[in-house]
């Protein structure tokens, strides 16, 4: 449950910025700050869609992995449920009896018996045994019954239906399944006196024949093990403190895989209906600006780069053109100052009076340099001719302008399709720092 959980938590705090290198990867890189498409004209170079970035073979390759995980789970799926029917045949068509509110059935098997929930399977094969062995092979049955050892086996098949490319899943049920064994054992063995003849009873009854998967059963793999149990004393104690050692591991992970929510770009505030009207008719006047995280660049800067201003009537899109559509945009002073992380949100605080108070809030990361310059898709262009179209060069601060102005640049060597000219950047990490501060620039050709 804690491996299901864990990962679906998120920490309302800002502690994975004190972890080194948070600085540079405190948020995913956002291609759509880039705003990247070699279809754009020469009057908006600016206006670039990161879809085509994509290399398509990597979609292919994420499209086939899925295929095939949802053909195997759905396989699997059909193997739990022809278990389940067989199950359900055995019960429909073999003679049983019920007793104490329990189905006890006779099955023609060497499997000497088995259950699944208050269904209690007994083989017709054993008649060498005394009554006295029966009534103790029933108990034993009635025990996982009791304890609903065949909820916690159906709750990890389905499990492995989902997680079926994972080995643990399987290792993990054959030690549970071992586990109920042992607690059925210990609620037979009242007194120590009968602690000889069970071990005894678990010796004549085994069997190499394997039960059905969904069932609890007696199995010879497990009988030296349970048999060790059996003359195993009770922890004490102080020796189950030692399990909560488990409580400071599950901290760990749980500050290992869970990440803090970004605020999304909408409202955090609600709005009265007369504030709500006045935004949907354009109506809103600009009110107080403020910038919050901006390190590189001070609040007058990024206000003038923003070019909203108090007074103005205030559009939710217009802001998103000045933040990141623009050709000009506040996004582009970051860019081109080579902050490829750069990520920003923006808080709306309605006033009163009919005016928009606007918080920014940046995360800048740190700046990333060009590492290689990878050209594919040409074939009979010299390269040297294609790099000294291109204006980054490795070492360089990473620059949007510069970016785009080297695809204007391909363009105009009339050499390959427009629309194919594609510039895909591929953050890595510094390999002497080990942080994310280099960016291998790929152009995506097409010849004509």
């Amino acid at each position: 449950m804690l491996a299901l959980l864990l990962p679906l938590i998120t920490l309302p705090l800002n502690w994975h910025l004190m972890l080194p290198g948070a600085s540079s990867i405190n948020k995913p890189l956002n291609l759509t700050l880039l705003n990247f498409d070699s279809t754009v004209s020469e009057q908006n170079p600016g206006n670039l869609t990161p879809e085509k970035s994509m290399v398509p073979l990597w979609r292919i390759i994420g499209y086939g992995l899925c295929i095939i995980y949802f053909f195997i789970a759905i396989y699997r799926l059909m193997q739990l449920s022809k278990k389940l029917l067989s199950i359900r045949s055995s019960i429909r068509n073999s003679p049983k009896e019920k007793k104490d509110g329990y189905w006890f059935i006779q099955l023609d098997t060497s499997s000497p018996a088995f259950s699944f929930f208050n269904y209690i399977f007994l083989s017709k094969n054993l008649g060498s045994m005394s009554n006295e062995e029966m009534d103790r092979i029933a108990s034993h049955e009635i025990i996982h019954a009791k304890q609903y050892h065949t909820a916690d086996i159906l709750f990890l098949e389905f499990l492995s239906v989902l997680f079926w490319f994972n080995p643990l899943i399987n290792i993990f049920k054959a030690y549970l399944q071992e586990v109920h064994e042992y607690l059925a054992d210990e609620k037979i063995l009242k007194n120590k006196a009968m602690k000889q003849s069970y071990s005894n009873l678990l010796l004549k009854l085994t069997t190499a024949e394997n039960s059905p998967i969904l069932s609890s059963a007696f199995s010879a793999k497990q009988i030296s093990r349970r048999l060790r149990m059996i003359e195993k004393p009770k922890s004490l104690p102080r020796q189950r403190i030692l399990f909560f050692l488990l409580l400071p591991v599950a901290a760990l992970l749980l500050m290992s895989f869970s990440y803090l929510e970004t605020r999304s770009n909408s409202n955090t505030l609600s709005m009265d209906p007369q504030a709500e009207i006045a935004k949907s008719s354009n109506q809103l006047k600009v009110g107080k600006i403020s910038w919050e995280g901006n390190k590189l660049f001070t609040d007058s800067r990024l206000t003038k780069e923003l070019g909203i201003k108090t007074g103005d009537t205030y559009t939710e899109d217009h802001l998103l053109d000045r933040l990141y559509r623009d050709a000009e945009a506040v996004n582009t002073l970051y860019l081109d100052k080579g902050y490829l992380f750069l990520q920003m949100d923006y808080t709306e605080e309605p006033k009163d009076d009919g005016t928009m108070d606007l918080t920014i809030t940046i995360y800048e990361g740190e700046p990333f340099r060009i590492g290689q310059i990878i050209i594919k898709g040409n074939g009979s262009v010299p390269e040297q001719d294609v790099m000294d179209a291109i204006l980054l060069k490795p070492g360089d601060l990473f620059s949007k302008t510069r970016l785009i102005q080297s695809v204007q640049a391909i363009k105009q060597m009339n050499k390959f399709v427009p629309e194919e000219i594609l510039p895909n950047p591929i953050p890595l990490k510094d390999q002497v720092s080990g942080e994310y501060s280099v960016v291998d620039m790929e152009f995506l050709l097409k010849e004509k």
